[in-house]
């Protein structure tokens, strides 16, 4: 009964400290008009990176700064692993997080935009943990925050 105790605690402890760390996020930049995601995140990629967004099916993975590093580790980690797999050019990485803006992986294996400003993070765009924007014909169809379980259907989509 004492072990079964000692891990339930521990496991609230781990759900405490993600959530907690996850709560600490930046400073949202919100429009006061109701610009939608696709306008947002076009200009990010113009003003920070000086490019434009994809005109084909494209996969943007998003290592941001703000959320669980376990939970960003984790699913990094597995993407890295299975890399082999995926079509390098139907995907770019965007990184603000301190931890992986030094890994040189990136670089050899596909477009890899460093933001140590972290702006993607304060950006209207609902970025936590490692999180993937597809998008098709210049625009965005959707934005998902992704653990390491749901990193197969990353490289399902990069790999065709």
């Amino acid at each position: 009964m004492r072990i079964r105790s000692k891990f339930i605690i521990a496991g609230l402890c781990f759900l405490f400290a993600c959530t907690q760390e996850i709560n600490e996020k930046h400073n949202v930049v919100k429009s006061e008009t109701k610009t939608d995601s696709t306008s947002i995140f076009i200009n990010y990629l113009k003003n920070k990176h000086h490019v434009d967004i994809c005109n084909n099916s494209h996969c943007y993975i998003v290592i941001p700064e703000t959320g669980c590093n376990l939970c960003i580790n984790s699913t990094v980690e597995h993407l890295l692993k299975d890399f082999q797999a995926i079509d390098t050019s139907k995907i770019t990485f965007i990184v603000s997080n301190g931890i992986w803006l030094k890994d040189s992986l990136f670089n050899s294996k596909a477009k890899y935009y460093k933001d140590k400003a972290e702006t993607i993070d304060q950006l209207d765009l609902h970025i936590i943990n490692v999180t993937i924007i597809y998008t098709n014909n210049m625009k965005i169809d959707s934005i998902k925050s992704v653990s390491s379980q749901e990193a197969k259907d990353i490289i399902k989509f990069c790999s065709h």
